[in-house]
């Protein structure tokens, strides 16, 4: 996968280089902040949490800069940054609502893979769990093309669409929570990590030049990403009962690679301007 995502984007800086020989002037840039809506697995968190994740909305910034060709397409260049927090309400509300065995299987096969089990429980809950806050955090490079309609007699306001493909870096959320009983206290972690994969992106959006060579814009910009392999992710758990001196401990870890991707919709607005 990381060859055939070279090689693709080296094929597109190959494409925008040769192009450029065709430019018909100088390039402009444009840099837009707002929202970023996670959507699908991204988002969701209904099953494994190894394949949900829990994120919610948070913050983009995008930072493309504009080729033009003699063509209605032009060369776009384009560095996107996404951060989103995680979802802990709804990691706090799931736990809460399962018990001690489906949550430990939430980080694994069905089975346990690992030296010392925790003891057979009975369908035990556990209540009022807290999870630390931690975000998803996302930059990728991407190279593509753009174009642009004009909507108005005089030419001020256009329709606009870019779309680009190439590389994305994601780093995951630390999940460490807790719940204290009476009697008990129940923790688990999973480590933060990090993975390198296939991105791509389309935007489609307004232009209004507020002067010459200054526009404000507006996007409505899908991002996704293929699945990423997070190697080598840890999990652990721990169980104290009775404050664990005349009581018992009762410990756990599971390493595993997991495969998560991004998709996000991100509304945003900036400005672009001649260079």
């Amino acid at each position: 996968m990381k060859n055939k995502i070279l090689a693709a984007t080296a094929l597109l800086f190959i494409f925008i280089s040769v192009s450029a020989q065709h430019s018909t002037g100088n390039g402009s840039l444009e840099l837009t902040i707002g929202a970023s809506i996670p959507i699908f697995k991204y988002a969701s968190g209904e099953t494994k949490v190894h394949s949900e994740g829990y994120a919610k909305i948070g913050e983009a910034i995008n930072l493309s800069y504009f080729h033009p060709t003699k063509n209605k397409v032009g060369l776009l260049v384009m560095f996107l940054g996404q951060r989103n927090p995680l979802n802990t309400t709804a990691l706090e509300n799931k736990y809460s609502n399962s018990s001690y065995h489906s949550w430990i299987t939430f980080f694994s096969t069905g089975t346990y893979p690992f030296p010392n089990p925790p003891p057979p429980v009975p369908e035990v809950y556990y209540k009022n769990w807290e999870f630390n806050k931690d975000a998803w955090y996302s930059a990728s490079l991407l190279v593509g093309a753009y174009t642009g309609l004009p909507i108005s007699k005089e030419g001020r306001l256009s329709m606009t669409l870019k779309a680009g493909i190439g590389a994305a870096y994601v780093s995951s959320p630390e999940y460490r929570g807790i719940t204290r009983t009476d009697t008990s206290v129940v923790s688990i972690l999973q480590e933060n990590n990090h993975a390198f994969g296939f991105a791509y992106s389309v935007s489609p959006g307004l232009l209004y030049a507020i002067k010459p060579g200054t526009s404000i814009t507006f996007h409505l910009n899908y991002f996704g990403t293929a699945a990423m392999n997070f190697n080598k992710m840890k999990t652990s758990g721990r169980m104290d009962t009775d404050g664990g001196v005349t009581g018992t401990i009762s410990t756990w870890m599971y390493t595993s690679d997991v495969e998560q991707s991004v998709q996000t919709i991100n509304l945003a607005i900036g400005i672009r301007f001649n260079l």
